[in-house]
């Protein structure tokens, strides 16, 4: 598998969680990611947004 790059990794970042992140202009969106780093940035935005929507859920009580 051909490995992925930051803008990829950006893509689906949204496409799956629905973030946009700022962080894509402090990175060369052409700089290719191992698969397991690109699999821990991945899991490491997921998280991100699980600790968000707690977060809102107890602003809501």
């Amino acid at each position: 598998m051909a490995n992925k790059t930051y803008a990829d990794l950006f893509r689906e970042v949204n496409e799956r969680y629905g973030i946009q992140t700022t962080t894509q202009f402090h990175v060369d969106p052409s700089k290719e990611l191992s698969d397991k780093e690109y699999q821990e940035h991945l899991k490491a935005y997921k998280d991100v947004g699980l600790v968000l929507d707690e977060l809102a859920k107890k602003e809501g009580e």
